[in-house]
């Protein structure tokens, strides 16, 4: 599955696309940078989005 959703970011990638992984799994760190490599944030408590979402907004539109 790991692998599957791999391809699927490197052919967006490909395409011109660029992902972002936003997870919320505190457990996310074992699994997403073999997806998405350096292209993700962990937010493993929910109570904190509303304060990383601006942040995270600002930093992938500079």
């Amino acid at each position: 599955m790991i692998e599957d959703a791999r391809q699927a970011v490197k052919e967006l990638d490909r395409e011109g696309i660029f992902s972002y992984c936003i997870s919320l799994d505190p457990k996310a760190d074992e699994y997403v940078s073999g997806i998405f490599g350096r292209q993700f944030t962990v937010i493993d408590n929910i109570q904190r989005l509303p304060e990383k979402l601006p942040e995270l907004f600002v930093a992938l539109t500079k």
